[in-house]
């Protein structure tokens, strides 16, 4: 059984190290490479959830993947992402509910708002929603404070530490045939 729950944890711990790498490779590819900045690999992107406009769908520090389409592949339902104040410094993602479309313009609204958003081109979506991650953004949100900084970097440092003085324990036993080393 020991070992059953040692190898299920091996397998989670791989498929939660793969599942970051790709992330981060995405992320990186989303930010340096992609022509808009906004879409990495294969069209997808990531993007952390950042007001409750989109409650209870959608909650503060989830982080949301998105498949860019064509324009002329979204619908009224669905959930998508968009570029706001393009070119501008207020320049951002908005993450909404098309609501209609007005001739050759997209109308979407967040579940949470009372308020349709202003009218805008189907050229500015970046994506369509096709996954969500509850609340692990948050985290990410946390070490962008100063004390968040401070404790991961102190945690990084403990594991680190850990990592390299625990090999080293060695604990001595009595034998039958003398002082015995085990290493842990």
């Amino acid at each position: 059984m020991k070992q059953f729950l040692k190898c299920v944890l091996n397998i989670f711990i791989l498929a939660f190290s793969v599942l970051l790498a790709a992330v981060l490779v995405n992320g990186l590819v989303q930010r340096f490479l992609s022509r808009d900045g906004y879409t990495g690999l294969f069209g997808i992107g990531t993007a952390v959830v950042v007001s409750g406009s989109m409650e209870p769908v959608l909650n503060i520090g989830d982080v949301v993947f998105y498949q860019s389409q064509e324009p002329e592949a979204y619908g009224v339902g669905d959930i998508v992402l968009y570029i706001r104040d393009r070119g501008t410094d207020e320049e951002r993602l908005i993450i909404h509910r098309i609501q209609s479309f007005a001739g050759n313009l997209v109308i979407t609204k967040g579940d949470a708002n009372d308020v349709a958003d202003k009218p805008f081109e189907p050229e500015l979506i970046v994506g369509r929603l096709v996954l969500k991650i509850p609340r692990i953004g948050l985290f990410g949100q946390y070490i962008r404070t100063r004390t968040g900084r401070l404790i991961t970097a102190g945690a990084v440092l403990v594991l680190l530490a850990a990592a390299f003085i625990v090999p080293g324990i060695r604990k001595k036993t009595e034998t039958v045939n003398g002082p015995e080393y085990l290493e842990y």
